[in-house]
């Protein structure tokens, strides 16, 4: 099954991408690059350096971005792991209640939303959704939030697993996590991230 993955600081500075690796692909953000006459590939950002990866038919695709945070992890785990904390960078129409077993509501405006089953609540670092409403691609896909620390810095590794198919609809969910994932790091580290209805448009309909 297709993953959506990005390894990401919600905290602290972003090593700059050189723009002939931004220019590379899409990728970054989960696109699979098609040439005529080439494999299927996307790109990885491991720190500045872009790594070329091959996509092989039959096998999960992945998209990453990496960076650390300087921000403790008790913090960043309550901006996930909180209805509070997540309108506070993902939708500011964010309800239900934190607990295991428990459901969260998250609404988008006209474009619709999602219900999600929390499996998991571990303030040691591991957050872990299913959605159980929504569009038909996302029902029964998992979303997984596993943070450390490392040298001073707080690591955000999030998922988004289950995909039947690497559908067009994969690869925009895949880009438009990466802005939300960058509204988390704001958020962290100033208070104020960009939570929808006031998050960047990736589209012509969201």
């Amino acid at each position: 099954m297709p993953d959506i993955l990005h390894r990401v600081g919600a905290l602290g500075r972003v090593r700059k991408v050189p723009s002939s690796a931004r220019r590379a692909g899409l990728a970054a953000f989960g696109a699979c690059s098609r040439r005529a006459g080439r494999t299927p590939a996307y790109w990885l950002y491991a720190g500045v350096r872009p790594v070329r990866r091959e996509c092989v038919p039959g096998v999960a695709r992945q998209a990453g971005l990496c960076g650390h945070a300087l921000a403790p992890l008790d913090d960043v785990y309550r901006a996930i792991a909180t209805p509070e904390g997540i309108a506070g960078w993902w939708t500011t129409d964010t309800t239900g209640k934190s607990e295991v077993g428990g459901q969260l509501a998250f609404r988008f405006g006209d474009v619709g939303g999602f219900d999600m089953e929390i499996l998991e609540l571990d303030p040691v670092g591991r957050v872990r959704w299913r959605v159980t409403d929504g569009p038909a691609e996302w029902i029964g896909t998992e979303i997984d939030w596993s943070l450390s620390r490392r040298d001073g810095y707080t690591i955000v590794l999030f998922k988004h697993e289950g995909w039947r198919e690497p559908v067009e609809f994969m690869h925009h969910c895949s880009t438009k996590w990466a802005t939300f994932l960058m509204s988390l790091k704001d958020f962290a580290e100033t208070g104020r991230g960009r939570p929808a209805p006031d998050d960047v448009r990736i589209s012509d309909w969201h």
